[in-house]
């Protein structure tokens, strides 16, 4: 497993659970934000959503999918 900059090996946590873009957006949703931020999120949700699945179908792959090969790469290497 590589290192990034400050965090070593075992020094943080990798999550069993991708968080997808749903799940990204309805954090940001239960925030206090301005109005402008939740007009934000509002106008780029459908283009986030749109890139998400032409990502995922381009791979072949699906969210959870990746969070189950992460999971084991890290597994692997500890």
């Amino acid at each position: 497993m590589p290192e990034f900059g400050f965090l070593k090996k075992k020094e943080w946590e990798i999550k069993h659970e991708v968080i997808t873009v749903d799940k990204r957006f309805a954090l940001w949703k239960g925030e206090e934000l301005p109005e402008e931020a939740v007009a934000v999120l509002d106008a780029v949700y459908p283009k986030v959503k749109e890139l998400e699945h032409d990502i995922f179908a381009r791979i072949g792959i699906t969210p959870a999918q990746v969070a189950q090969l992460v999971a084991a790469e890290y597994n692997e290497s500890s």
